[in-house]
């Protein structure tokens, strides 16, 4: 995944923006359980997705476009500026993802964008997404319901192409299998 986005970002041309995420705390928390990138590179044109809630039209698993930069209030640092599918248009800024114990102590933080390239997603971040266009490669499905949440993306059958297809990769789980067979006795 990471790869075709890197790929797709290479095409377009202009300047890249990198954006470094500042970490703080317990770094095996972060990189274990933060979703926002430690490094992000984005280009006027770049497909992102939105990895927080922001409003409630603009939530985690929205996607868009970089229209453009924008400079910060000191003039020294550009943010993108992105029109989500939804037409609403939004400067991202910096935003902090933190891990708390049970007791509100802050373990682990990670500042930086919320966004992640997307013209490629993992299964797990589709979930939740309706998606025009679909390409799954079932070489890479490994757990139960994986295959099911990655076709169920698909908007129509149109938009859906299926990769090295193998009924091995129908994976259902142990639990789902015996709940509908009490069903039948």
């Amino acid at each position: 995944v990471q790869e075709a986005n890197c790929h797709q970002l290479k095409k377009l041309t202009g300047e890249a923006h990198r954006y470094i995420a500042i970490d703080s705390g317990d770094l095996a928390i972060v990189e274990k359980l933060c979703l926002f990138p430690q490094t992000l590179d984005l280009k006027v044109g770049a497909r992102v997705i939105l990895l927080k809630n922001m409003t409630e039209k603009l939530v985690n698993g929205s996607a868009g476009i970089v229209e453009s930069f924008v400079k910060d209030q000191g003039g020294s640092i550009s943010y993108p500026s992105v029109r989500f599918d939804n037409g609403m248009i939004q400067t991202i800024w910096p935003e902090a993802w933190e891990n708390e114990d049970r007791h509100g102590l802050i373990l682990a933080r990670r500042m930086q964008l919320p966004l992640d390239l997307a013209w490629a997603l993992s299964i797990h971040k589709s979930q939740g997404m309706t998606i025009e266009y679909v390409v799954i490669d079932c070489a890479q499905i490994f757990a139960a319901g994986q295959l099911y949440v990655g076709v169920s993306r698909a908007k129509s059958p149109n938009g859906l192409q299926v990769l090295n297809f193998s009924r091995t990769k129908c994976i259902v789980d142990t639990a789902v299998t015996a709940f509908y067979e009490g069903l039948d006795s």
